[in-house]
C-alpha cells in the first residue's frame, strides 16, 4: 500500500458541501463514488462495516481505476450523528492501494 492522506477537503469541494446521509453506509458509498472511475467500471465495496465510538466509522475500497500503478483506494470515513437524524462527514482518510511497487510512499 502507498501512503495515506486526509482527503476531507477534496471530497467537500467535489460535492460542494459537507455531505450527510441517513446511514454511515450511505455516507460512505456517496464518498466512495467520488473516487470511482465510471469509464473503467470501478468496484466500490465495504471493506469494514460501520462501527460506533466517539465517531462513527466505515471503510470502503474503490478498485479498478484503469491505472497500471494505482489499483485503488481504501477510504476510512468518519462521521458524526446529526440532530435531524443521519450522519455528516467529519473526515476521510485515503490509503492508496498499489498494483506494483511502492517507492517513497508512492505507487510506481
Amino acid at each position: 500500500m502507498g501512503g495515506g492522506d486526509d482527503l476531507t477537503s477534496f471530497v467537500v469541494s467535489q460535492l460542494g458541501e459537507i455531505p450527510a446521509a441517513e446511514t454511515m453506509l450511505d455516507l460512505g458509498l456517496m464518498l466512495a463514488n467520488t473516487f470511482a472511475d465510471v469509464n473503467n467500471a470501478s468496484n466500490v465495496v465495504v471493506s469494514s462495516a460501520p462501527t460506533v465510538g466517539d465517531l462513527h466509522e466505515v471503510t470502503y475500497d474503490v478498485v479498478g481505476l484503469g491505472d497500471d500503478s494505482v489499483g485503488g483506494y481504501r477510504l476510512h470515513i468518519f462521521g458524526q450523528p446529526i440532530d435531524s437524524g443521519g450522519f455528516s462527514l467529519m473526515a476521510v482518510e485515503a490509503t492508496t492501494m498499489c498494483q506494483r511497487a511502492v517507492s517513497d510512499g508512492l505507487c510506481v
